[in-house]
Parts: C-alpha cells; structure tokens; sequence
C-alpha cells in the first residue's frame, strides 16, 4: 500500500503551503498531529498550526454517544465513509462529521472559536500580545516571561509547551488568574527575553534587577515582585 509512495521529504513543501493560515482538523487530531510535526522535527524544521479535534467537538454537539470512535460514530450516525483505517475513508467521514458538527446552531461556531484558540478570548489577552502571536507560540519545552507595561518582568514560567501554558494563563477566570492578567502587557521567550514577533529589548536590565530564583516544576510560574500564583 505504501510501497510507491512518496517520502514525506518530498511532500512537505507541498504541506506547509496547503496547511498555511488553516486549521488543522481531525478525530483526535493530536495523535495525527503529532507525527506530522516529528516528520518536520526531523527535517530540522518546526511545524505550528492551529488545530481542532472533531472528537472533542462532537461529544459537545452531539451527547450521549457511548463512544466517540470514528467507527463508531460512522455507524451510529451513518457518517459517509469509504473503506475503514485507509487515509481517504478515514478522511470522508472526518469531513462529513465536521460538516454536520458546523451545520448546527450558532453555538457550534462559537465552541469552534474556543477551541481552536485554546479558550482564550481576545479580549482577555495584554495589548501588545494578540491571537495571532498566541498561535506563533512554540508547542516546545521552555521558559517564557511576562512583562508589564513598563517593561519589567512580572512572571516567569516554564513548561513542556509554551503556547500550551501561556494560553491556560489567559483563558483561566479565577481571581488569582485576573490580577496577573490585569498586569501582562507584553510576553516574551527564552533567556534572550526575546519578545514574541518583535525584536529583544529590555529584558537583560529586568532579569539584573529581579530577586534571584530557581526554577520549579513544569507548569510552576515563579512571580517576580507580583506573587500572583
């Protein structure tokens, strides 16, 4: 079956141009993501899309499955497929799922939108750090800062996946996650401080000033002047 085909070398001019400003969708679209972004990893470059799971979308639109399988749910509600755990089958009945799931009410658009921006409301992110720089985050180990208006580090944190972590600090609502959020204007990367989508600045003079620390564990934020978390 996959004796004549291509290797992903090959192919994968062809799918940064066709993936480019798109959303990647799929059932349980982290598992195929993620082989994508290895085979990409191995050729030296990284790969970032946003991305949304029918999976998660359907157990919200359509409740009371037993279970959330593309087979399952081929059966059960007479998805169109060809032939099962083939790329084109699989494929077809995704779309027809997806086409049925964005058919319902307004709501669905809307749950869409959340997931796909990782439950953040532009509203809620700093000025100078909008949706777009969110997606452009690294889905990579790192360490990340948070800047007030001034410029001065008010938050460091690190985590397994950066766009993953900095997201759920914008798209949490409790009261802690607010005054941090009140004080963010500006986020950058690494121990550059590089801003994202802008050139490194500032950042050296902050980390001189700030209270010496030591990492936590992943996840753990360290606060620096502002012990928000």
């Amino acid at each position: 079956m996959v004796k004549d085909a291509p290797r992903f070398y090959e192919v994968a001019k062809k799918i940064v141009e066709m993936t480019e400003g798109a959303i990647f969708v799929a059932h349980n679209v982290r598992f195929d993501y993620s082989f994508i972004q290895e085979e990409f990893r191995r050729l030296g470059f990284t790969f970032t899309r946003r991305q949304l799971c029918t999976v998660r979308m359907a157990r919200k639109v359509f409740p009371g499955y037993q279970s959330y399988s593309l087979g399952n749910l081929i059966v059960a509600m007479g998805l169109t497929a060809g032939d099962r755990h083939r790329a084109m089958g699989d494929t077809i009945a995704t779309v027809d799922l997806f086409e049925r799931i964005m058919a319902q009410s307004g709501a669905a658009a809307k749950e869409v939108r959340a997931m796909v921006n990782l439950g953040v409301r532009e509203s809620k992110l700093p000025k100078n750090f909008s949706l777009e720089k969110l997606h452009s985050l690294p889905e990579a180990c790192g360490v990340y800062y948070f800047h007030n208006e001034a410029g001065d580090v008010v938050y460091v944190g690190k985590s397994l996946n950066i766009k993953k972590r900095i997201a759920e600090h914008f798209a949490n609502q409790t009261e802690k996650a607010a005054k941090l959020q009140a004080q963010v204007d500006d986020v950058s990367l690494g121990g550059d401080g590089q801003r994202v989508g802008g050139p490194a600045q500032g950042i050296a003079r902050n980390q001189a000033d700030a209270p010496a620390h030591q990492s936590g564990a992943e996840g753990e934020g360290i606060p620096v002047r502002h012990p928000y978390f």
